[in-house]
């Protein structure tokens, strides 16, 4: 859907017109990707709620901007360290680069943005947006959709389908 404003009851009006040309999908794995501010659980009870990334970096921005009174500099500094752990593959490594990151900064200085880091933003991203969130949801997919062809499979071979 595109759109100029953010609206959630215009989000919820796509989707529940979607839902109604293809009921089925109110039974599926569906995952919808959005602000976080947009709660679609009720539609979609089997799927999940993802984050979108630009979301969260514009997120970022406008809490530093606001709240630690940083410079245009000191606000891409944070918004590049975040693009940069967003595109990490693993926790693990995700984790130690932000460890490497925090070191590099001057907490003094950005205790404020370290603190919306560590309580707010990286475990939004970890638990709704980060690749490996999205491996795990893909493997979950593959995993019912062989199970599914198996199935039919099985009721194929075995006749049950053809009386």
């Amino acid at each position: 859907m595109i759109h100029s404003r953010r609206f959630h009851s215009d989000h919820r009006l796509f989707l529940e017109s979607i839902i109604e040309s293809v009921p089925s999908l109110s039974k599926k794995q569906v995952n919808i990707i959005t602000d976080q501010e947009f709660k679609f659980s009720d539609l979609f009870p089997i799927g999940s709620h993802l984050f979108c990334r630009n979301n969260l970096v514009n997120d970022l921005r406008w809490y530093v901007h606001k709240n630690c009174n940083c410079t245009a500099e000191e606000v891409n500094k944070y918004t590049t360290a975040f693009r940069q752990l967003i595109v990490i593959a693993t926790e693990s490594e995700f984790d130690q680069k932000w460890k490497r990151i925090k070191e590099e900064w001057d907490i003094k200085v950005c205790g404020k943005a370290v603190s919306y880091f560590e309580k707010t933003l990286i475990p939004t991203f970890k638990g709704h947006g980060s690749i490996w969130v999205l491996k795990i949801l893909r493997k979950v997919l593959l995993t019912m959709h062989q199970n599914l062809r198996m199935l039919f499979f099985i009721a194929c071979s075995s006749g049950s389908w053809y009386h």
